[in-house]
């Protein structure tokens, strides 16, 4: 007999299948790894500018704002100018000379002056501007920061939701598979203890049939045996009645015997003897109990053989 059983595979039962599949889907839907999000980038360019930034320099002729006061302090010098030489004309006949060229030239240079004095102030504007840019540049990297630190907090909680999701799909599963294997193992175990019960049974039911057969056999030998012993006691038996027939050879024999005295009493002188087996007994009743004895002694208990030796030899 051969243990034939197909183990179930554990992998292939419904609820496993079931809890893999919800596994597979959800890391379907695994976030991406973080590579800044929307302000990353940005936030690394604002910080390229604060490291990168030249260091204040002022280029007067560069300040537009400087060149606008400067054509604006020329003009008014120029018509200052003009109209200084033009009153000092005026005062001398209107002829040019040298006091009005002197006097013009006074006229335009302070407007120069009135410029010059302007360059600290533009300078103190372009450094304000400079500073405020640079501190621009910090708040855009702070709010920036800020965002950044929001969208990553909330790039981790997705991530922690997806990693628990995953966990408890994981645990489902595992718990799944470890049920599904466990009722494999128990299922084959079951059978191949039917197997081995199925094995003992006819095992036993083998041994018991030749146990049966064994006793089947004695008793048929037991009872050919006894058959034949019947037999044989039978023929003994037999024998044993025609030996005793032959023996007692006619039953109790008399015999007189001479008491003594006168031939003329000859019957009162006379004793009746009884003969069996060769002893003498006194009397017939002795006789016939020595008889039932002997057949008690040779073992006929046959009360139909008993019966006919005593007929036979005329015992009553």
């Amino acid at each position: 007999m051969t243990f034939n059983y197909t183990k179930k595979n554990p992998y292939e039962d419904a609820n496993v299948i079931k809890a893999a599949s919800d596994k597979a889907a959800h890391e379907a839907t695994k976030l991406a790894d973080w590579t800044g999000g929307t302000y990353g980038q940005s936030m690394q360019n604002t910080l390229d500018k604060i490291n990168n930034r030249e260091k204040f320099t002022y280029d007067l002729d560069g300040d537009a704002l400087y060149n606008q006061y400067k054509d604006q302090y020329i003009n008014a010098g120029r018509l200052a100018m003009a109209d200084t030489m033009g009153q000092a004309a005026a005062m001398t006949g209107g002829y040019g000379n040298s006091y009005a060229a002197t006097v013009g030239n006074q006229a335009y240079q302070g407007y120069l002056q009135k410029l010059n004095d302007k360059v600290p102030e533009l300078y103190q504007m372009a450094l304000n501007r400079y500073n405020q840019e640079g501190q621009d540049l910090k708040d855009n990297l702070a709010i920036q920061q800020a965002l950044y630190n929001t969208e990553y907090g909330e790039y981790r909680d997705k991530v922690a939701d997806w990693n628990t999701q995953q966990n408890r799909l994981d645990s489902l599963w595992a718990a799944a598979l470890e049920h599904a294997t466990n009722e494999s193992n128990t299922d084959y175990n079951n059978a191949f203890a039917r197997y081995q019960q199925q094995i003992a049974e006819d095992q036993w039911n083998k041994s018991f049939a030749e146990q049966q057969r064994q006793y089947n056999a004695s008793v048929s030998a037991s009872r050919a045996a006894a058959s034949q012993s019947d037999k044989i006691n039978e023929l003994s038996g037999q024998l044993k009645y025609y030996q005793v027939l032959e023996k007692l050879d006619g039953g109790i024999k008399t015999s007189t015997m001479q008491k003594g005295g006168t031939r003329s009493n000859e019957a009162a002188n006379t004793k009746k003897q009884y003969i069996v087996l060769g002893k003498i007994y006194s009397t017939y009743d002795k006789a016939r109990d020595a008889v039932l004895s002997y057949l008690d002694e040779s073992g006929i208990t046959d009360e139909d053989q008993i019966n006919t030796i005593l007929d036979r030899i005329n015992i009553h």
